[in-house]
Parts: C-alpha cells; structure tokens; sequence
C-alpha cells in the first residue's frame, strides 16, 4: 500500500483541488493523510473524509 502526506492548506483553491487528487489516489489504493493549519483545510479535509 502507497501511503501520501497532501500538504495544503490556506484557501479553498487549494484545498478543493488536492481533495480531489486525494480521492483519485485513495481510489487506486493509497492511504492519504493531510498536513495543514486552521483555516479552510480545517474543516474541509474533515468533512470529506480525510484526517
């Protein structure tokens, strides 16, 4: 099993499109986790389904 750290963080622009590309490799297999700070990725990531 693949395993990515995503690190972004600051914006939705951000972080909408590295959801995506998380999901697109959690698809294929790979265990994601993120690395971020308190603002949109804060409550972003979590409500996708993503720690």
């Amino acid at each position: 099993m693949n395993r990515v750290v995503i690190a972004a963080g600051g914006t939705a622009g951000h972080v909408v499109p590295a959801l995506a590309v998380a999901a697109a490799l959690q698809a294929k297999g790979a265990h994601v986790e993120f690395v971020g700070g308190d603002r949109a990725e804060a409550r972003l990531v979590p409500a996708a389904g993503f720690a």
